[in-house]
């Protein structure tokens, strides 16, 4: 599974051990979101896992990273705001 949470260089290096799982609140095509809660600050977040096999088994790396680039660059108050993007086993 990949999760994509953006990461400023300003802040260590971020992964999937440093966020509690609370429940489970979406299915994609080939992504599950979760509702996750951060355990140094308490904020809670939206974590979506892709599973990576699934994505190169399917040739759909350009769309996640298309995915990925795209919240980067969105500023709206009705969209997500792409906190951490991170690569795990």
């Amino acid at each position: 599974m990949e999760a994509f949470l953006l990461q400023t260089p300003a802040e260590p290096k971020v992964g999937l051990k440093d966020f509690i799982f609370i429940k489970n609140i979406g299915i994609g095509g080939f992504s599950l979101v979760y509702l996750v809660k951060k355990k140094d600050t308490g904020k809670f977040y939206a974590l979506k896992l892709i599973d990576k096999e699934f994505i190169i088994a399917k040739k759909k790396q350009q769309i996640v990273l298309n995915e990925r680039n795209i919240m980067t660059l969105l500023n709206s108050p009705f969209l997500l705001h792409l906190a951490y993007a991170f690569e795990s086993r």
